[in-house]
């Protein structure tokens, strides 16, 4: 057996001076993980017993990951499990990494305490993609009917025996998931999700959240060197979805997912729907949080928004290059070129 080096320190590497960038309290911590050595893929044995866990990983904010949730949730009898890190980023569990470790593992495992249950109760937005159960409840119009609606719901069972669990996460590193994956009881699958820095970054920033440049696309490209060693060791088990992609060609991206997770690229009739009404809709329906775009157009949006400081920003840190380029994606170098359409965002190589 090769060695895993899992470094526990949750510092990251020096980082150069700060820059005069749009500050706000940092919506996550980030823990460093090193796989050291060359590993062989584990044995294919057949999948424990138990839910299929699908993990949604972005690396980052506004980066398309409740577009894909979505998506997913559309599967027949799934749950969703809604950034569930959101609980715990402000307490001390958050800054050390085994008790990090111990809640994702009830997580993914369905073993919910009371209090998760009832603060994912409590938690409108998030609970409303847990199933249409959860929707119908939340829809009550007294008080009294909602609240005994929920009281009713057992969270615990309704996601051990649904086929499939959703779990979408913005507040974790690719890395921390590699324990998780070589658990012989856990039926996991990873999707690690993408977005072009430029396009979460201007995003983020028109919410007030840490927009940093430096830190942002180092989580991304950090991300994005893992799963390169993830997927050599976990093929079956670890994908990557470029949002950019996922936008352009829905349709064909979506059965790419689908043969991922389930061996079957059909697309069910409930997919397809979600896809034309929430993809393919050119009308849109606004909102910060919506799914209803004309995702051909939303996918590079931000380069008719983005500010010449944001762009000038982004394209001068030098990690948020290294992403970039390797997304295969175009460096624009002046607001101008951003505007143009004749300029392609994703390089055809």
């Amino acid at each position: 057996m090769f060695l895993l080096v899992q470094c526990l320190a949750l510092t990251r590497h020096k980082r150069k001076p700060p820059t005069k960038h749009i500050e706000a309290p940092a919506e996550e911590v980030r823990g460093d993980v090193s796989l050291e050595g060359e590993r062989q893929p584990p044995e294919v044995t057949q999948p424990p017993a138990g839910p299929l866990v699908v993990l949604v990983l972005s690396s980052s904010p506004r980066g398309g990951s409740t577009l894909l949730t979505d998506l997913l949730s559309a599967v027949q009898g799934s749950v969703v499990v809604f950034e569930p890190l959101w609980l715990i980023e402000k307490t001390k569990c958050f800054h050390d990494m085994a008790c990090i470790n111990r809640y994702l593992s009830d997580v993914l495992s369905c073993r919910f305490t009371s209090d998760f249950e009832d603060w994912l109760k409590s938690k409108n937005l998030f609970f409303h993609f847990f199933s249409p159960e959860a929707r119908r409840c939340l829809l009550l119009g007294i008080p009294a009917k909602k609240q005994a609606c929920l009281k009713a719901m057992d969270l615990r069972e309704r996601c051990r025996s649904a086929p499939v669990v959703v779990v979408k996460v913005i507040r974790a590193r690719l890395a921390w998931m590699m324990k998780f994956l070589e658990d012989p009881h856990l039926n996991l699958k990873v999707i690690h999700l993408t977005r072009d820095p430029r396009g979460s970054i201007n995003s983020i920033s028109r919410f007030g959240w840490n927009a940093d440049p430096y830190l942002r696309c180092s989580d991304l490209q950090d991300d994005m060197q893992i799963y390169k060693k993830l997927r050599q060791v976990f093929p079956s088990t670890v994908t990557q979805v470029h949002y950019e992609q996922l936008c352009l060609r829905p349709l064909e991206t979506t059965k790419d997912i689908l043969s991922f997770l389930f061996g079957n690229a059909t697309l069910p009739a409930s997919i397809r729907d979600f896809v034309e009404q929430h993809m393919l809709n050119s009308k849109g329906n606004g909102g910060n949080m919506s799914t209803f775009k004309n995702s051909t157009a939303e996918f590079e949006a931000w380069r008719y928004k983005i500010s010449e400081k944001w762009l000038k920003a982004i394209e001068a840190e030098p990690v948020c290059v290294q992403a970039i380029k390797g997304m295969k994606h175009t460096l624009f170098g002046s607001i101008s070129a951003a505007n143009d359409s004749k300029i392609p965002l994703i390089l055809n190589t």
